[in-house]
């Protein structure tokens, strides 16, 4: 009975070895740096390239505002003429009559849309800029939590291959009779278990890369490999920045409050615009009457306009005013939201900064040679099952917590960069 316990776990291993062979560094594996991941972003990234056409369109509402109102021509033609008894008769003894006329904005409503259909442009450039800064934290930070992800495999792979060695050794211990079979399957289900782990970091590496693709718009898809140069997490650990200061630089760089800037701008020159359009319209222009009732081949000036006795635009002036007044308000709600988001980022470099400091983030190299160590002595039988277990359960654990605090230490610092709207922390 034990001895099919134990191929049952044995075959379970294979199947899951299977699983998992070849997975972790592809035959099409492709290092990539952060800084060319930016790159192939801002080159080939689909949401950006469809907003460059908005504001290449708010460009072409600008040359649109600037033109004038074309004239307009009448002409007038008699059908009969019940003396004559001629029928559209065009020579000198038929009615004909011409009248051209121009319209003109008396109030400057044109020149006022122009100015807007500028800040309206201001502000397509802004959404630009501001869609760009979410992109390049949301790649940063993919970039950063896949790197680690991949370290983290890269020590699993290791020692998975070094513990198989070692179940393999105590499965023919086994078979002679030396070693009891409990600790076989104890070796065998912590094998399993490393499997799994590595299972799941692998499913959200592969979640990262589709995402990274779908960012960069990346056809190829290769099985990229993330580099980070020598001592990249150790950067900027003592560098620290005064609160204010952080907070007048992202008031003066967030693509989002300069957002709300324009708009409360906008919203101010559509309240000027709709007061304009309260005057009416001035249509001046000639006419042309060839039998006119006056005179033979009347020439005389047209002027008109509308009378504002009962519309005068009162309510699109109103609404106007409301849209302003209620952008003051989403603009000081912004300025307050960025402070909120700045203090908080900027606590949570501080406090992983602290925290990595303290912190002994440098033992990587000796939990590696002493785990060789390790293996050895448990095959020579020098130390017990439970002793090897927990010493790997300890190792595994202090990788992965030093992998965890690295990359949320990026993360934050990323995030400082993101909230102030600039790269405070720059990473060469």
């Amino acid at each position: 009975m034990k001895r099919k316990i134990i191929l049952c776990v044995h075959v379970f291993i294979a199947c899951t070895t299977a699983l998992f062979a070849g997975s972790l560094t592809p035959a099409d594996t492709v290092e990539l740096s952060v800084t060319e991941a930016e790159n192939n972003f801002i080159k080939r990234n689909l949401l950006l390239l469809a907003t460059n056409y908005d504001i290449e369109s708010s460009k072409a509402q600008i040359i649109q505002a600037k033109l004038w109102p074309n004239p307009t021509v009448e002409l007038q033609q008699g059908i009969y003429d019940p003396n004559t008894k001629k029928v559209f008769d065009a020579s000198g003894t038929g009615q004909s009559s011409v009248e051209v006329s121009q319209l003109i904005n008396i109030a400057g409503a044109r020149n006022k849309n122009v100015t807007l259909q500028k800040i309206n442009s201001e502000l397509a450039e802004a959404q630009l800029y501001d869609l760009l800064r979410t992109l390049k934290f949301e790649l940063r930070s993919t970039a950063y939590d896949l790197y680690y992800k991949q370290q983290s495999l890269k020590m699993y792979e290791t020692q998975i291959t070094s513990l198989k060695q070692t179940v393999a050794l105590y499965e023919a211990q086994y078979q002679r009779g030396n070693v009891p079979s409990r600790e076989v399957i104890r070796l065998q289900a912590f094998l399993i278990s490393l499997e799994n782990e590595k299972y799941s970091i692998m499913r959200s590496v592969h979640e990262h890369l589709q995402y990274l693709y779908i960012l960069t718009a990346d056809t190829i898809r290769p099985y990229y490999k993330i580099v980070l140069p020598e001592g990249y997490a150790e950067s900027f650990a003592n560098e620290t920045y005064a609160v204010d200061s952080l907070f007048e630089t992202a008031m003066e760089n967030r693509s989002d409050v300069r957002i709300k800037q324009l708009e409360v701008n906008q919203t101010r020159q559509m309240h000027v615009l709709e007061k304009a359009n309260a005057y009416p319209g001035l249509h001046v222009g000639g006419i042309w009457d060839r039998q006119s009732n006056y005179i033979r081949n009347y020439t005389g000036v047209v002027v008109g306009f509308d009378l504002p006795v009962f519309n005068r635009n009162q309510g699109n002036i109103k609404i106007a005013q409301n849209n302003y007044e209620k952008s003051l308000v989403n603009l000081q709600y912004a300025e307050q939201n960025v402070m909120s988001e700045v203090l908080t980022a900027y606590r949570q470099v501080s406090d992983y900064n602290t925290l990595y400091r303290n912190k002994d983030n440098n033992l990587i190299e000796e939990f590696d040679k002493m785990i060789v160590g390790f293996i050895v002595n448990y095959q020579k039988r020098n130390i017990t099952l439970i002793e090897f277990i927990d010493f790997y359960e300890t190792y595994k654990n202090y990788i992965n917590s030093v992998y965890e605090l690295r990359g949320n230490r990026l993360q934050a610092i990323e995030y400082l960069n993101f909230t102030t709207g600039v790269d405070v922390y720059e990473f060469k």
